[in-house]
């Protein structure tokens, strides 16, 4: 018998307009040079191609140009913004102006950075070059290991005896509506705790957390969202530490984002490959690694690149871009429904549709859309993810993939990519069920290279 949540739950397709797709059309006349640059902490990105340079195409030019800035940033990161060529630039970085169209996008790029974003205008011929500083991380596997994934429903744990997974557990939260720091500490301290109790003795402690982090503090995670800006910042970006430091003083510590967790699991299996991780869960994570298994320092927030290029297309509920990636690769596609001209968000419903979502997916031909569709959708953006990366595997885990969901989006993606995409080298791959869950913990823990000897 169907539910009759099949019938009240049904995915938007037509409003989506593959941005990939849409740039390889306007490719297609252009002939004019112009090169787009980000600069962050230890590298700078440039990203080479050609815009029409005429009068009659000056919207579409400023149009596409601006889609690539965007994905930058967000992909890498920016304190500086390099636009080499015809004066199309200037109207670019005035989108990025306080109270214009991405304001929001420079704020965000403030805060990480310490610095307001500054632009500089060049000719072609002297646009700059690229460098980055990649580093190892991770792989370390000898003594007893905890490690630590909090996902915006759950937090999971595992326990690492010489590299084998002894215990693993998931333990439910919701962070993203709770603005008390203390119920953030208590959840995230009751979970380690629990582990910790069966573990005896404890060599390292991981952490995988969506965000952004350095040096184990929390520079921005939409996970605490809700928290107030002073209380942020006294109680939370430096909490990892305290509760390390609970745990038993002298316990190494290292934090790392979710999605560099997820590229460094899928690593782990692909030596010698270069690999994205993308995590579809409540929200998108994503990380990268070289073939040489290092890390370059980006931002990765690939749940905020613009994916969507039509007028239509739905805002993230946070940041409010237009087209986000996060909008159809993450449970924030649970938001829209198809009963409007345009899809429109239902936040009401959203917690209570996601449980009854997932209790029925197995049985309704809704879910079976929503996750063909997902599987689209999840093709065209790896199309564009691999404009800016050099993508040998992309693997895809999370909570959005448990049990045959992650079949019916990998079999959808596989699909589309070889009608769309024929020429794309990345392989995508689908761990196994316990891989999909606890691979970034695992990967989580085993971050610390030198266990504490007693």
């Amino acid at each position: 018998m169907k539910s009759p949540f099949a019938a009240r739950i049904k995915y938007s397709v037509p409003t989506f307009l593959p941005l990939e797709m849409k740039l390889a059309d306007f490719e297609k006349n252009t002939s004019v040079p112009f090169a787009v640059a980000v600069e962050g902490e230890g590298f700078r990105k440039v990203y080479d191609w050609k815009i029409c340079g005429d009068d009659k195409n000056r919207n579409a030019d400023i149009f596409f140009t601006d889609k690539i800035l965007q994905f930058m940033l967000w992909a890498f990161g920016g304190k500086k913004v390099y636009l080499c060529g015809n004066n199309t630039a200037r109207d670019i970085a005035e989108k990025y102006a306080p109270g214009h169209e991405h304001a929001f996008d420079a704020s965000f790029m403030e805060t990480i950075y310490r610095k307001k974003i500054s632009f500089e205008f060049l000719p072609y011929n002297e646009k700059p070059d690229e460098f980055s500083s990649p580093s190892p991380v991770g792989g370390c596997t000898e003594g007893s290991r905890i490690g630590l994934d909090l996902g915006g429903t759950s937090i999971k744990s595992v326990l690492l005896l010489n590299g084998v997974t002894a215990i693993s557990e998931i333990r439910e939260w919701d962070p993203i509506a709770n603005p008390d720091p203390s119920y953030h500490y208590a959840r995230i301290s009751s979970a380690l705790k629990s582990i910790a109790e069966k573990a005896g003795k404890i060599d390292a402690l991981g952490i995988s957390t969506a965000g952004i982090v350095s040096d184990g503090r929390i520079l921005f995670s939409s996970l605490f969202r809700s928290v107030p800006d002073d209380m942020y910042h006294t109680h939370v970006r430096n909490f990892f530490g305290r509760i390390a430091y609970d745990l038993g003083g002298n316990v190494p510590l290292s934090v790392i984002n979710d999605g560099d967790a997820s590229a460094l699991s899928g690593w782990k299996a692909n030596a010698g490959r270069s690999v994205l991780g993308l995590s579809l869960g409540t929200c998108l994570a994503a990380g990268y690694t070289d073939k040489n298994g290092k890390i370059s320092g980006y931002l990765n927030e690939l749940a905020f690149v613009p994916a969507d290029a039509s007028s239509s297309a739905p805002e993230d509920e946070w940041s409010g871009i237009k087209g986000a990636a996060c909008c159809y690769l993450s449970r924030q596609a649970l938001r829209f429904r198809s009963d409007a001209a345009n899809s429109v968000p239902a936040p009401a419903h959203y917690e209570a549709d996601r449980r009854q979502f997932e209790k029925t997916s197995a049985e309704t031909d809704a879910s079976e859309s929503f996750f063909d569709v997902t599987g689209n959708r999840l093709a065209h953006s790896v199309a564009l993810f691999s404009r800016f990366y050099d993508i040998d595997t992309v693997l895809i885990q999370g909570g959005l993939l448990s049990g045959k969901n992650g079949e019916t989006v990998l079999g959808s993606c596989k699909k589309t990519l070889a009608a769309c995409y024929p020429d794309l080298k990345a392989e995508i791959i689908l761990p196994d069920e316990k891989s999909r869950r606890f691979g970034q913990a695992v990967a989580a823990a085993c971050l610390n290279p030198f266990p504490t000897k007693n």
